[in-house]
């Protein structure tokens, strides 16, 4: 099952609008991530992923709701906030 992540809100130290948060990006631009969350644009340590919470599925996986997570940006400390929808 395919589900992708939207951008709900960012907390940012410089009081920056979500389309402007340096992390909104970071869920589809990193290029490894390990067992503990933590993202890497090729050799460089850009993120921090938690999940907060994992996706609910029902009806035999065809929707999902209420999954969540945050991204970190390492160098900003901008935090991302998503949830996920079902494609």
């Amino acid at each position: 099952m395919k589900f992708h992540w939207t951008l709900e809100w960012c907390d940012s130290p410089s009081k920056k609008s979500k389309e402007e948060c340096s992390c909104r990006n970071m869920i589809h631009n990193y290029k490894k991530i390990t067992n503990d969350g933590y993202l890497y644009s090729d050799n460089e340590l850009v993120g921090k992923m938690v999940i907060i919470n994992k996706p609910i599925f029902f009806n035999e996986g065809t929707t999902s709701t209420g999954g969540r997570i945050s991204i970190t940006d390492l160098k900003t400390k901008d935090i991302c906030h998503f949830g996920s929808i079902n494609i």
